[in-house]
């Protein structure tokens, strides 16, 4: 074999090469990871950290893919429109700088939206408090048209409200949304939208809803938003409303809405769900703490002659919420609405919903096509006993409710179930009649404790490997344990592991005191959080925010009694004196 032998370089052209290629790298790298600087109190600079922009929008004109744009603390009164983009794994991140608080403040202002992420694309928000939008159709964060890779994570966004009055007179025209992603080109499908661990609370918005997701959107996630104290609809998923001009692609799709806490969304003037899809298709619910709201999670279809499809709906807690903890179909099937098909309701927990007792149950039906209902522990606590009612109207079609567990306070064979028409009164009667499951439980002692954790399974509960292996019930329970952990699945969000009460997120815990109390209690939290304060009987009185540390709360004004407090996944109980 013959052996080649390159030509060697000689030493200074190779010293040439050499420095050739470390300034290509080194310029390289100034452009893909530069790091930008804005300081509300600098002078207007070059953005470096020895002079930095002092206005955000100046970063959102000239910041490079790659780059991150640090944003020092203070209250910055501008409303952005983000000009840049950056590229495949280049995001450009505007952020706040070393956990500052950076507040974008919407006060005097009159744009739409007082973040607009509008047809561009690897953008991230980070971390920032934006407050204070008020006027008709306020927005808080918009993206539209055809974005894709956009990321909204950290956020605290509050007091986007569609009137300065708070007062003002409420109609179908006035409406206020805190993140808006709208999917408006027929043509390019918005990818790749990210809505993470963002904090939505006390906004007035009128008819519309927190979080919406609407329109030409083919791929997103919502995952552990903190949404809370709005006059309407929590998180919504929506489609066939004209957002784009194509029918076939006016559809919010692929998508994930997990690990989610959804308090305290109620409308005097409309019907609101905690978490509602109208609309969508191609859909996962999964995770998520529900209670509080007017219903829990709904899936519906308003507009006639479409519908929503292929939604998955598994292993959330939906508790206390006014009406049903859970409403699925099309409302005024087929003339009024359109309808629901093919959706799954798999492995969730729902406790004392229907508060207001209003014959809803814990499961309300209207127009269904091919909806499976299995796997779920459902407890009611409404002094009429009803479990699961349903419209008068056209009846659905292929419905399934095999091995669930149902249970109502009212006793065995006492609860009361409303199907087509029909009052029935236990179990046996209904079935003998509907022949709609082969198994049907009704078992009260499944819990650890209803006083103290109403939610989870205690360690010898009847409800351990009671239910059936089924497709699309996913990996994990609501607390991130393996779905499956002995001979079969658990009937219920929680897969029992063996202890009394693992909750994931272990390092939560608050420390309250003194309890008994009369004047103040004193909350020490471990990071910042909404906490739901309730009565015994399970009367929600408010939702507020506590910070990370100690908080004063005043509770003179609270009757002498025993109170429940609620954070995501925890529950601790106060005796005020």
């Amino acid at each position: 074999m013959k052996k080649i032998t390159l030509p060697f370089p000689t030493t200074s052209i190779f010293n040439k090469w050499i420095t050739v290629l470390l300034l290509m790298i080194a310029s390289t790298y100034l452009v893909l990871g530069q790091t930008y600087h804005v300081d509300i109190n600098a002078s207007s600079g070059n953005g470096s950290a020895s002079d930095p922009w002092n206005s955000i929008q100046d970063a959102m004109d000239e910041a490079t893919p790659g780059s991150t744009v640090l944003i020092h603390g203070g209250v910055y009164n501008e409303s952005l429109y983000v000009n840049v983009s950056g590229n495949e794994g280049q995001y450009i991140t505007f952020k706040n700088y070393n956990e500052e608080e950076v507040i974008i403040d919407g006060t005097g202002l009159t744009s739409y939206a007082l973040v607009e992420i509008y047809n561009v694309h690897h953008i991230a928000i980070e971390g920032l408090t934006i407050r204070n939008h008020m006027q008709l159709d306020a927005v808080g964060v918009l993206v539209e048209e055809t974005c894709n890779d956009i990321r909204i994570k950290d956020c605290d966004i509050y007091n986007i409200n569609f009137s300065t009055d708070p007062d003002a007179e409420v109609s179908t025209n006035t409406n206020a949304q805190p993140i808006a992603v709208y999917g408006t080109d027929s043509n390019h499908p918005m990818t790749n939208i990210e809505i993470l661990n963002n904090y939505i609370h006390d906004c007035r918005i009128g008819y519309s809803e927190g979080l919406v997701i609407n329109g030409n959107v083919d791929g997103f996630k919502v995952i552990e938003n903190q949404v809370y104290n709005l006059t309407n609809i929590g998180i919504d998923i929506i489609g066939h409303e004209g957002s784009c001009d194509d029918p076939d692609q006016d559809q919010a799709r692929n998508g994930v809405v997990a690990f989610n806490f959804v308090s305290n969304c109620q409308s005097p003037y409309a019907t609101s769900a905690g978490i509602y899809v109208d609309g969508g298709r191609d859909l996962i619910i999964e995770r998520n703490w529900v209670n509080n709201n007017q219903w829990g999670i709904e899936i519906g279809c308003e507009n006639i002659g479409k519908s929503t499809s292929n939604v998955i709906v598994r292993n959330n807690f939906i508790a206390a919420n006014v009406s049903a903890g859970l409403a699925v179909g099309g409302y005024d099937f087929p003339s009024g609405s359109g309808k629901v098909t093919n959706v799954k309701i798999l492995n969730n927990t729902l406790f004392g919903n229907d508060t207001e007792d209003d014959y809803t149950g814990e499961i309300y039906l209207s127009y269904n096509e091919n909806l499976k209902i299995t796997n779920n522990n459902i407890y009611g606590t409404a002094a009429s006993g009803y479990l699961l009612s349903t419209e008068d109207l056209v009846p659905s079609t292929n419905i399934d409710l095999d091995h669930n567990n149902w249970y109502s306070n009212v006793g065995v064979g006492q609860e009361e179930y409303y199907y087509e028409g029909v009052d029935y009164q236990g179990a046996e009667e209904f079935l003998s009649t509907t022949n709609l499951a082969s198994t049907w439980l009704s078992i009260e002692s499944a819990y650890v404790n209803i006083d103290s954790d109403q939610l989870h399974l205690s360690v010898n509960s009847p409800l351990i490997d009671a239910g059936i292996m089924i497709d699309d019930m996913g990996d994990l329970d609501l607390d991130g344990h393996p779905r499956v952990l002995g001979a079969t699945v658990d009937i219920g969000a929680d897969e029992q592991n063996g202890s009394v009460n693992t909750i994931e997120i272990e390092s939560d815990q608050l420390q309250i005191g003194p309890n008994p109390a009369s004047k103040s209690l004193y909350i020490t939290s471990p990071k910042r959080t909404p906490l739901s304060i309730f009565t015994n009987s399970g009367q929600h009185i408010n939702t507020l925010q506590l910070e990370q540390g100690e908080n004063q709360l005043d509770i003179s004004h609270l009757a002498t009694g025993a109170y429940i407090l609620m954070t995501p996944y925890q529950k601790k109980r106060f005796i005020k004196m």
